[in-house]
């Protein structure tokens, strides 16, 4: 009989392979978003923004499915944007009952004036890697998210 409490050589090195991920993105994270204080933003607005900027107006559920956050956590970040006037929330005319988040022109002015220095923050973060690196960890990110939606 095993020791329950012994992990396999599999378990161990998956272990140290979820450690060595998460102590990694936190750091990336923490290094991208410092300063983040000076814009009154928190990263989890910045994230909103950003997506809205990018899609363009986009119904709660759909940020909160794109970002990987639950929903609640996105109707607390977007009564906070609401709040300081960078978003709105309209109904969809097709469907009454399904809200779409836009951002407003004070919204889309400061997740412009943002972008610059958010990235040069990101290519900051990864000037460490060489391309080919940075396209292998893109490669290995995918299969991973991938293998983790089925």
């Amino acid at each position: 009989m095993s020791n329950p409490t012994r992990a396999t050589e599999e378990e161990a090195l998956a272990l140290a392979t979820f450690h060595r991920l998460s102590r990694t993105a936190g750091k990336v994270r923490r290094s991208v978003y410092s300063g983040l204080s000076d814009t009154r933003l928190t990263e989890s607005q910045v994230n909103v923004l950003e997506l809205l900027y990018k899609l363009g107006p986009l119904p709660q559920k759909e940020i909160a499915k794109q970002l990987s956050v639950t929903g609640g956590n996105i109707t607390m970040v977007v009564d906070n944007l609401q709040k300081r006037d960078l978003v709105e929330r309209k109904r969809w005319q097709e469907d009454r009952r399904v809200v779409h988040v836009a951002l407003t022109d004070l919204g889309r002015e400061t997740i412009e004036s943002y972008i610059p220095l958010h990235m040069q923050k990101v290519q900051a973060a990864f000037d460490c890697l060489e391309p080919k690196e940075q396209e292998q960890l893109q490669s290995i990110c995918d299969k991973l998210i991938e293998a983790l939606n089925n």
